[in-house]
């Protein structure tokens, strides 16, 4: 069996929404992934399922769908009967190709193809199939990430020189979602990794899930999400805080849970600020200082 790794990189943004106070957007990012190409029947082929039977499953594995097995060619060979005779090719990143699918069962060749395509870990081989890294994106997909609610105590208007708490009471748990077309499986799982605070003079702040998540309980324990206002004036800031969730992934071609990528949602706040102290002669009209336990990647100092 030949197994080939490599690193990818993907971002999927879609489009921003919100008033002219709060805006959202998305991003998916991913880190590594297999081809998948290895030998079948003594040749170098991938398989895939088929585009048009992936759909969400209740639980991670394969469905009774059908199998396709694609590869690539050397540009010089064409034809079904030129197919027969030369080697499929380990591809090159970059480089041209002809590749052909068929059909695993009737072993006839699928519409569209041959065609020439630059190789592309990312790409697969076209609308009509699909490899596991299309169906772990489809599994994202379908999940209804929230771009993240914020609620600030005290509430409304922040008082400069005092501690304001910060808490997401959006949802931020999300049960693991499979997919699968035929034979090609994938399962994903969210899992809330960390919410940063960012303000418009570059100054930020990240949250680990507990604390972003605790909301403030004057008569119990609390997060220690929080922030100081400094500030020379009464005025605003303006506030983006991203709730990043590690997504984990199985297929069926590495059946063992394993990182794969992340995903994003971002909220963009004007926080109003009321000046209650002496003018603290700053250059820039809200500056911003903090006490917080975390460090930038979220983990405690």
């Amino acid at each position: 069996m030949v197994v080939v790794v490599v690193a990818t990189a993907l971002a999927i943004p879609t489009p921003a929404s919100g008033s002219d106070d709060t805006t959202t957007s998305t991003s998916t990012s991913t880190s590594s992934s297999t081809t998948g190409i290895q030998f079948f029947d003594h040749s170098l082929l991938v398989e895939v399922g088929f585009r048009s039977e992936l759909s969400e499953t209740r639980s991670f594995g394969p469905t009774s769908g059908r199998s396709a097995y694609c590869g690539w060619f050397e540009m010089a060979f064409g034809g079904f009967s030129v197919l027969q005779l030369a080697q499929v090719i380990e591809p090159e990143i970059g480089v041209a190709y002809v590749v052909y699918c068929w059909d695993g069962l009737t072993d006839e060749i699928l519409p569209r193809y041959p065609k020439i395509k630059t190789y592309d870990p990312n790409s697969g081989f076209g609308r009509e199939t699909a490899d596991p890294f299309e169906v772990a994106l489809y599994a994202v997909g379908r999940i209804d990430f929230e771009a993240p609610s914020v609620v600030m105590n005290p509430p409304g208007t922040q008082l400069v020189g005092i501690p304001t708490w910060f808490g997401v009471t959006s949802r931020v748990h999300y049960d693991p979602v499979s997919a699968a077309a035929g034979p090609v499986w994938a399962a994903v799982r969210p899992v809330l990794r960390n919410v940063t605070f960012r303000f418009d003079d570059g100054d930020s702040f990240v949250c680990g899930p507990s604390d972003a998540t605790a909301l403030w309980d004057p008569n119990g324990p609390r997060g220690d999400c929080s922030y100081t206002f400094d500030s020379n004036g009464d005025g605003s800031v303006r506030m983006w805080v991203t709730a990043i969730w590690t997504i984990w992934q199985r297929t069926n071609r590495n059946p063992t849970e394993h990182y794969w990528g992340s995903h994003r949602r971002t909220t963009a706040v004007n926080v109003n600020l009321r000046e209650l102290q002496a003018v603290i002669n700053r250059p820039s009209c809200c500056r911003l200082q903090h006490r917080n336990p975390y460090s930038q990647d979220g983990n405690r100092r």
